[in-house]
């Protein structure tokens, strides 16, 4: 009877070592991985960080709109696209900015600009939630990722910096 118990144990560990990985796979998906692929190429943005940021800012839903006015995939500020268009000599609709390929390349953009300014992902995602001035300021302060004066923005950082870790684990995308 003890080794029967013992058996059946063991076969529940190694299923949920074995199933562990596609439930997380199923929570961490790899939407519009082309597309995805193709900006991070473009830009010389690290994908793991596109979907980290879309998994956090939108769960995936192009359609998704802020009551800020964030738009997309990637959550992109009008404004904020337009700007980006000038910078990469593209034409600027509002209309285009739920269409996927467009917006994950202008959001892919966008954190290739602030890799470019920040040390690491965390910082990164603190700007392009909190906004880069914001972030310059409170670098410039002093200000530690523990004592970020905005708490819901600490609080997307280590959710972009969590999902980096988790797609990191999950696949390999370069």
């Amino acid at each position: 009877m003890a080794l029967c118990i013992a058996v059946v144990s063991a076969s529940v560990y190694i299923c949920a070592d074995l199933l562990y990985p596609r439930i997380l796979r199923c929570r961490y998906p790899l939407p519009y991985r082309d597309c995805v692929l193709n900006a991070a190429t473009r830009f010389n943005t690290d994908p793991y960080l596109i979907y980290a940021v879309m998994r956090a800012e939108s769960s995936f839903d192009p359609d998704a709109i802020s009551p800020a006015g964030a738009v997309g995939l990637m959550q992109i500020m009008p404004k904020t696209a337009e700007w980006i268009c000038h910078a990469i000599g593209e034409d600027f609709s509002g209309d285009v900015l739920k269409e996927p390929t467009f917006n994950v390349q202008i959001g892919a953009y966008y954190l290739a600009y602030l890799s470019a300014y920040f040390e690491d992902d965390y910082w990164v995602a603190a700007a392009y939630n909190a906004g880069e001035g914001t972030v310059r300021g409170w670098l410039e302060q002093g200000v530690e990722r523990e004592r970020l004066p905005y708490p819901e923005t600490g609080a997307y950082c280590r959710k972009v910096t969590e999902n980096i870790a988790v797609y990191k684990e999950l696949y390999y995308l370069f």
